[in-house]
């Protein structure tokens, strides 16, 4: 365990996904909690969640594509701008529109530093021991969500939704700073 975590791009891809993963369950449990509050009804509500969910899946193939061509590091630090963006843009306003083209971003940030992730454990581990590593990823990122989807609720109690989404914001831009330390002369290829 401790040789995974002291390898860098391992590292690099738990702490990008962990942190993709845990903003968007966060925000997304609660921005359907705030909107049934503001008195979209149920289906208004679904909608965005389904349309999240678009976000998350639909363009995973054309992701995976840009993951083979511009390089793992760099979609994954995209994820995260996008992440990003829609945390950001979620809570400046009760419209509709407004807040499910936040979700929707979201879902396509995750999507972005999913596969990226996933690639460079790909990329970096031998095939005997991936599996593994790849629990461990899946592990910490469930851990994360679990936390922070505990945690926002606290902090929404005594501010507001805005201010949840702002530190998202803030936090989904923090792995940015390790995947840039990483060297990825060719897509896949680390040294």
């Amino acid at each position: 365990f401790k040789k995974v975590l002291s390898n860098k791009v391992n590292l690099s891809a738990f702490t990008g996904y962990s942190i993709a993963q845990s903003m968007m369950a966060m925000i997304m449990f609660l921005t359907s909690l705030i909107m049934i509050e503001r008195g979209y009804d149920y289906l208004e509500v679904s909608l965005t969640v389904a349309i999240h969910v678009v976000g998350m899946f639909a363009f995973s193939s054309l992701i995976g594509i840009l993951t083979d061509i511009i390089g793992r590091k760099y979609v994954s630090i995209i994820g995260l701008l996008i992440l990003a963006i829609g945390c950001f843009i979620t809570p400046l306003t009760a419209n509709f529109y407004v807040i499910t083209l936040g979700l929707f971003l979201i879902g396509l940030g995750w999507s972005g530093t999913n596969i990226a992730s996933t690639s460079m454990i790909a990329d970096v581990n031998p095939v005997n021991v991936r599996g593994r590593v790849t629990g461990v990823n899946d592990m910490s990122s469930g851990a994360f969500s679990v936390i922070f989807t505990l945690i926002g609720p606290i902090i929404a109690n005594y501010s507001s939704l805005a201010i949840i989404c702002y530190i998202a914001t803030i936090i989904s831009l923090s792995p940015i700073l390790l995947l840039l330390s990483l060297k990825e002369p060719k897509p896949g290829q680390f040294k």
